[in-house]
């Protein structure tokens, strides 16, 4: 005979087969939900900004400016500085590669932004407004992104990401992410409040891919997800807007060979295994290089061919594929710093529901922030700074945190499909005694779409 205690009748309430449905609290609990979500966000940006504070009232001088936590990219593309030359540091890092941050840095120099430390502040703060908005926009597709309550959750935990805080002041990737993050929107599966649009989906991410080429990446786990779907009209669509994109930006810039040329010469950067190689002076850079692209593109194809060999069964999950091939790239591209890091943060959220882990990675990536700044005041000012090797321990604890979200972000590869409703209420509360997953679960809202929610550990 079945005990019923206030626990197996609350149960579900608190996200059992029916109660998922009965307790959803309404429209008015998801706005405020939201509401909360994105004022916590705001704290974080705000965060970012104050790093960068002293930067915009004192300058960008090295060594000071990583002294401060807040030496940039950007910034050096400005002032027409670099970071010092040491092994595993790219000196001119993305600013030469990334066609958008190209075209930002020629712009401030046509407007003199360079010539005078305030002017510089002056455009470094519109870009850091910029990043700002791109941020909360960003914030905004993540939570129309969370389907099911489980997703809405885990959301929180992108929000309050030390990446963000330490990106905001050194690249547009933040821009970036935004637009992947709403080209995954127009292309979700109905019912959405969003409508659909593989068109629009496919040249936000051509302009994606021209901020930072790891909108490739994404490019790809959204093309993994609609074939497991067999949504291939979705997919040609989006792929030929892609194109066109690309292909248009590409006439504009007419440096694409240049840039990849730049890059080949300075792909070494901070946060990867090869950046820890490169201290071994006997190695080739050149070759180290070509290594790490080769077995960055096998680990991709390995990866893709893995998830599609059972296609027949339910669809991809898109968060869990991200994180996968994103975290694959993190770990064995030749360059990681922390704002391609960015770039996983909303997918992972969602994929790896191990709060624990998601503790560890942020605290290994703010670690990393810092010691890849000191550790540029170690090469200007040997007396100063952090030692390689401190720069070392931090980089293969946030491989390790890298490798281990990767490992999480598989348990989830797959769509669950959404619970349906019992009809007999006496059934769920004797599924709910015996303690099943299934009683403690939250059905999704779409179809391959709604993961089923599990305990965290």
């Amino acid at each position: 005979m079945t005990r019923f205690t206030p626990e197996t009748l609350a149960r579900p309430l608190l996200g059992g087969p029916s109660g998922a449905r009965l307790a959803t609290g309404g429209p008015q609990h998801g706005i405020v939900g939201g509401v909360l979500a994105m004022c916590l966000l705001g704290v974080t940006t705000l965060l970012g900004v104050l790093l960068q504070a002293p930067c915009v009232a004192r300058g960008w001088e090295q060594p000071f400016a990583s002294f401060r936590m807040c030496a940039s990219p950007l910034a050096n593309g400005i002032t027409a500085t670099t970071f010092p030359d040491a092994p595993g540091r790219a000196p001119g890092a993305s600013t030469e590669f990334s066609p958008a941050s190209a075209w930002l840095v020629g712009l401030a120099e046509r407007l003199g932004a360079g010539a005078e430390t305030g002017d510089t502040a002056f455009f470094m703060v519109l870009v850091l407004l910029l990043n700002v908005l791109a941020i909360a926009a960003a914030g905004i597709a993540l939570l129309l992104l969370g389907r099911s309550r489980g997703d809405r959750v885990w959301i929180p935990v992108a929000f309050v990401s030390p990446v963000i805080v330490f990106t905001l002041g050194q690249t547009l990737d933040p821009v970036g992410v935004a637009l992947a993050l709403w080209a995954v929107v127009l292309l979700r599966p109905a019912p959405s409040r969003v409508p659909r649009s593989p068109m629009v989906a496919g040249a936000l991410l051509g302009l994606a891919a021209f901020i930072n080429p790891l909108a490739l990446v994404v490019v790809l786990a959204l093309a993994l997800v609609l074939v497991s779907r067999r949504e291939t009209t979705d997919l040609i669509a989006a792929c030929g807007a892609f194109i066109v994109a690309v292909g248009v930006l590409i006439v504009l810039d007419g440096r694409l060979f240049g840039r990849l040329a730049a890059w080949w010469a300075e792909a070494i950067d901070r946060g990867s295994v090869v950046s820890l190689l490169s201290y071994e002076r006997s190695l080739d850079p050149g070759l180290l290089t070509a290594v790490s692209v080769i077995v960055w593109v096998l680990a991709l194809g390995i990866a893709c061919a893995v998830m599609l060999a059972g296609r027949s069964a339910a669809p991809l999950s898109l968060p869990a594929v991200a994180t996968v091939l994103l975290g694959l790239s993190l770990l064995f591209m030749p360059a990681a710093p922390t704002w391609n890091a960015l770039w996983l943060v909303p997918f992972a959220a969602l994929a790896v529901r191990h709060l624990w882990v998601q503790v560890a990675w942020g605290l290994s990536e703010a670690a990393l922030a810092a010691a890849v700044h000191l550790s540029d005041v170690t090469a200007l000012d040997a007396s100063e700074g952090l030692s390689p090797m401190w720069l070392s321990v931090f980089t293969l604890l946030r491989l390790f945190a890298l490798a281990f979200l990767v490992y999480l972000a598989t348990e989830r590869l797959r769509a669950a499909p959404p619970a349906r409703m019992s009809r007999d209420s006496t059934a769920d509360a004797v599924s709910a005694a015996a303690g099943s997953d299934i009683a403690s679960s939250v059905p999704g809202e779409g179809p391959g779409e709604g993961d089923t929610a599990r305990p965290n550990h």
